[in-house]
């Protein structure tokens, strides 16, 4: 995984986070991280090899919303 960003970083706050067992949407990333571009970092995660999940989850407004997550080992194997 290439890490070439710096401890501070959006990137860097985004990968602790999630790999922290915890999840990002838009709202809770502007609130937490500072971060308004949420997708935009973790699909450059992503390419970058770090094992970030997307999914689109419903609001109880009704409103579809993007949430990212950590994909950790066990995961995996359990989705296989």
């Amino acid at each position: 995984m290439t890490r070439n960003f710096k401890p501070s970083s959006q990137k860097a706050r985004i990968v602790k986070y999630l790999a922290s067992g915890r999840y990002l949407t838009l709202q809770n990333c502007l609130k937490e991280i500072g971060c308004m571009a949420l997708s935009q970092r973790c699909t450059e995660l992503q390419r970058a090899g770090f094992p970030i999940r997307s999914e689109i989850i419903e609001t109880p407004g009704g409103s579809h919303i993007a949430k990212y997550s950590w994909i950790f080992p066990e995961q995996v194997k359990m989705e296989l």
